[in-house]
């Protein structure tokens, strides 16, 4: 069985996933459905042809709720298969541009980090899996990236 890494982009929709051998991208995919719904399958599937021995995902900025469905599904996918688990910023897949937050407010990243930030007429980017995964510029073992604004 050949060895694979995978990527997870889960902070919109569609989920993207792309599959990895030796850092180039062979096998990616949009899904429309619920990332809850979808994502178990597509890791048992791919974990029939495929010895999955890293996995990455985009930690955050974005939806609460779609970060931790990705992260808690790869997590326990590298504890049940001793594969690692990396994460990285959604800046990194979307050329920086900002991510939706809620209503009118959108993630920006400058020098002082994260941020939100009131924007009128944003239109949301594009992310996008890139053509070969380099692992080192993740982050091991990263948790979800939450960004919340003072209360």
């Amino acid at each position: 069985m050949p060895e694979a890494a995978l990527l997870v982009i889960g902070l919109s929709s569609p989920l993207l996933v792309g599959v990895y051998q030796e850092g180039v991208l062979c096998e990616s995919y949009e899904i429309n459905e619920q990332s809850s719904d979808a994502l178990p399958v597509l890791l048992r599937d791919l974990s029939r042809r495929y010895r999955l021995v890293d996995l990455a995902y985009a930690n955050g900025p974005g939806s609460f709720m779609a970060i931790k469905v990705v992260y808690v599904a790869l997590k326990s996918a590298a504890i049940a298969t001793g594969a690692r688990l990396w994460g990285r910023d959604g800046f990194a897949f979307n050329g920086g541009a900002p991510i939706r937050a809620t209503g009118k407010r959108w993630f920006v990243f400058s020098a002082e980090g994260i941020q939100t930030v009131l924007m009128e007429d944003q239109k949301p980017a594009t992310f996008a899996l890139p053509q070969y995964l380099t692992l080192t510029e993740f982050e091991p073992d990263a948790g979800p990236l939450y960004v919340l604004d003072a209360i």
